[in-house]
C-alpha cells in the first residue's frame, strides 16, 4: 500500500514538472501560432495568386542567400548563450555579435551589388535594394533571436514568434488588400519592410534580456576561451556547410520547379511545405522551447554533459518523436477533407502535396530534436555530417530527376525520404556516440 501510494506521489510529482505554469505559456503560444498561421496563410492564398506568391518565393531564396554567415552563426549562439552566462562573459558574446553583423552587413552590400549585375537574377535597383533589407531583417532576427530564448523570456519569445510567423502572411496579405499589389517586387518590398522591422525588434529585445542578466567580470578560462572568435569559428566551420547543403537543397526545390513547370508549381510546393512545417515545428516548438533550456542549463553543470541532463534528453526526444508520429498520422487523414479550410480555390492543387509534406516535416522535427543529444554530446560534427549528406543527396535527386508528370509532387514525396535519411544518419551518429562513452567510462 505504502509502495503505491508512493508511486502516486511519484507521478504527481512528474506531472507538475510538466505542466507548470512555464510549460502551458510555451503551449499557449505553439497552439496560437499554429492557429494565426493557418487563418494567415488562408487569406493570403485567397487573395494573392499562386504565380505571383511562387515569383516572391523565388526572391526569398535570393535574399537567404545573403545571410548565410548569420545562419551558420545560429546554432553557436543558441549553445554557446548558457556557457558565457554561466561564466560571466555575456557582454564579451554580445560585442562578437555586434561585430558579426557588421560584417554581415558588408556581405549583404556586395551580394546584393553582383546579384544587380546579374540581370536575370535582380532586374532592377528596387529588387535589389529590397532583397538587401530582407536579407538585413533576417539576419538580425537570426543572431539575436536564441538570446531570449535561452534566458526562458517565454513571454517574450512567443510574442516575437507569431509576429515571425503568421505576422509576415498578414502583412503580406494587407499589402495586396490595401496597396492593391500586383507584382513579385510589390510583395517583396513589404515582406522587406516587415522584416527590418521584426529584425529591429529582436535586437532590443536581446539587448534588454542582456541588461537584466548580465553577468561581466567572469574568470572561468573554459568559458572565456568558448566565447571567442578562434571557438565560433571551430565550432560554426561544419555548420557553414550544413547551411550551404540546406540552401543548394532549396534553391534546387524552387529554382528546379519553376524550370520545370512555372512559378506557380514553386508557389504549390513551398505552401505545402510551409505549413506542413509551421505545424509541426510549432507543436515540436513547444517541446524545444520547454525541454531545450532544462538541457543546455543541465548540461553545463556537469563534466559528462549527457549524464547531466540524461533525463531532460530522454523527455524532449521521447516527447517529441510521440508528437510527430501522431502528427504524421494526421496530416494523411485529414489533410484533403482540410484543404478548403486551409487554402484559397487557387491552391486546390496542394491537396496531394500535403500528407508527403506532414510526413518529411515531422520527421525533420524529430531529427532535430535528436541533434540535442549530439551538441549536448560537445559532438557538433556529426550533426552536420548527417544534414549535409541528406541535403546533398535530397538535391542531387532533385537536379537529376525529371519528372513526366506532376513535379511537385515527385518533388515532396522526394523531401519525404530525404528527411528519413536524415534521422537514419542521426541514429547512427548516436549509436556510435553512446559507445565511445560506454569505453570512456568502462
Amino acid at each position: 500500500m505504502a509502495g503505491g501510494g508512493s508511486w502516486v506521489r511519484r507521478s504527481r510529482s512528474r506531472l507538475a514538472d510538466v505542466f507548470n505554469g512555464e510549460a502551458l505559456l510555451v503551449a499557449g503560444f505553439a497552439a496560437a501560432n499554429v492557429a494565426l498561421s493557418v487563418g494567415a496563410n488562408r487569406l493570403l492564398t485567397e487573395v494573392t495568386p499562386p504565380k505571383l506568391l511562387g515569383d516572391l518565393y523565388l526572391f526569398t531564396n535570393l535574399a537567404l542567400w545573403l545571410t548565410l554567415p548569420t545562419a551558420t552563426g545560429f546554432v553557436y549562439v543558441t549553445h554557446h548563450w548558457s556557457i558565457a552566462r554561466e561564466g560571466g562573459v555575456t557582454t564579451r558574446l554580445m560585442r562578437g555579435l555586434a561585430v558579426g553583423q557588421i560584417l554581415q552587413g558588408v556581405i549583404i552590400v556586395v551580394g546584393v551589388g553582383a546579384m544587380r549585375l546579374t540581370e536575370d537574377l535582380v532586374a532592377t535597383t528596387s529588387v535589389a535594394i529590397a532583397l538587401g533589407l530582407s536579407a538585413l531583417g533576417t539576419a538580425l532576427a537570426q543572431a539575436y533571436g536564441p538570446i531570449p530564448a535561452a534566458e526562458r523570456r517565454r513571454l517574450l519569445v512567443g510574442f516575437l514568434g507569431l509576429l515571425g510567423g503568421p505576422g509576415r502572411q498578414i502583412a503580406l496579405a494587407v499589402g495586396v488588400i490595401l496597396l492593391s499589389i500586383g507584382s513579385a517586387s510589390g510583395l517583396l518590398w513589404t515582406q522587406s519592410t516587415y522584416l527590418v522591422a521584426i529584425g529591429a525588434a529582436t535586437l532590443g529585445a536581446a539587448i534588454i534580456v542582456h541588461r537584466a542578466t548580465r553577468s561581466d567580470g567572469g574568470t572561468s578560462i573554459s568559458s572565456r576561451s568558448q566565447i571567442s572568435l578562434r571557438a565560433f569559428l571551430a565550432y560554426s566551420a561544419p555548420n557553414l556547410v550544413t547551411v550551404l547543403a540546406t540552401q543548394l537543397a532549396t534553391t534546387s526545390e524552387r529554382w528546379g520547379l519553376a524550370r520545370l513547370q512555372d512559378t506557380t508549381a514553386t508557389a504549390l510546393f513551398v505552401q505545402a511545405i510551409g505549413l506542413a512545417s509551421a505545424g509541426t515545428g510549432s507543436l515540436g516548438g513547444v517541446f524545444t522551447g520547454y525541454f531545450y533550456p532544462l538541457v543546455t542549463q543541465a548540461a553545463a553543470k556537469g563534466e559528462d554533459p549527457i549524464g547531466a541532463a540524461r533525463k531532460e534528453l530522454r523527455h524532449f526526444v521521447g516527447s517529441t518523436s510521440v508528437a510527430m508520429f501522431v502528427t504524421t498520422a494526421l496530416g494523411t487523414v485529414l489533410a484533403k477533407p482540410l484543404l478548403p479550410l486551409l487554402f484559397g480555390s487557387r491552391f486546390s492543387g496542394v491537396g496531394d502535396l500535403l500528407p508527403w509534406a506532414v510526413a518529411g516535416a515531422a520527421t525533420f522535427t524529430v531529427g532535430q530534436a535528436l541533434t540535442v543529444v549530439l551538441f549536448v554530446g560537445r559532438e557538433p560534427l556529426w550533426p552536420n555530417v548527417a544534414r549535409i549528406v541528406a541535403q546533398v543527396a535530397y538535391a542531387a535527386c532533385l537536379i537529376a530527376y525529371r519528372p513526366a508528370v506532376d513535379p511537385a509532387l515527385q518533388y515532396v514525396r522526394i523531401y519525404a525520404a530525404g528527411q528519413v535519411l536524415y534521422v537514419v544518419l542521426l541514429l547512427a551518429a548516436i549509436a556510435a556516440l553512446r559507445r565511445r562513452r560506454s569505453w570512456a567510462h568502462g
